[in-house]
């Protein structure tokens, strides 16, 4: 909803995904490109491995910011603002990482949990969905800025939009 509300005002938007190319979950607007970095974990991989492919992952959303030349970048979700504060330190536009849950309940990992904590910093601004969100991430990591802005769906969903299933996607 946010990507089709800035296509909408007629900005250039860009979803990057970590994942390969896969069937469309959800429709989106047309005039957002998606571009699919194929560079997602596979949890069976060994320790070091695993930390091989962070790096490569890291490398590959540089080369991808770098190249499609943002204005503002946001990580949706804990590890996508982790990893977005990392692969962007140099680059010269606004970064924001966006808490989607309550951190303190959101179990990442205790690998993910230090990034966190400790790469929030890079970041130009945190966002959280509720004040207690918000005081966790000022509490427990280093962000610079944290802004709550409410989610704007509401709880309980009255009318649940029909799923698509991924044949009725043009």
């Amino acid at each position: 909803a946010l990507a089709a509300g800035w296509a909408e005002r007629r900005y250039k938007v860009c979803i990057f995904t970590v994942t390969g190319e896969r069937r469309v979950a959800y429709l989106i607007d047309p005039r957002v490109e998606v571009r699919h970095l194929d560079v997602d974990a596979d949890p069976r991989q060994s320790p070091w491995a695993k930390v091989a492919g962070i790096f490569n992952r890291v490398s590959t959303i540089r080369k991808a910011l770098r190249a499609f030349s943002p204005d503002v970048a946001l990580g949706m979700m804990s590890s996508s603002a982790v990893l977005l504060a990392v692969s962007t330190v140099g680059l010269e536009f606004r970064k924001l990482g966006c808490e989607r849950n309550f951190p303190g309940a959101d179990s990442i990992g205790r690998a993910w949990s230090f990034a966190r904590r400790w790469t929030y910093g890079l970041l130009d601004v945190v966002t959280a969905q509720t004040e207690e969100a918000s005081a966790w991430v000022r509490e427990n990591t280093n962000a610079k800025a944290v802004v709550t802005i409410p989610n704007a769906a509401r709880w309980p969903v009255v009318d649940e939009p029909p799923c698509l299933e991924p044949d009725d996607v043009i």
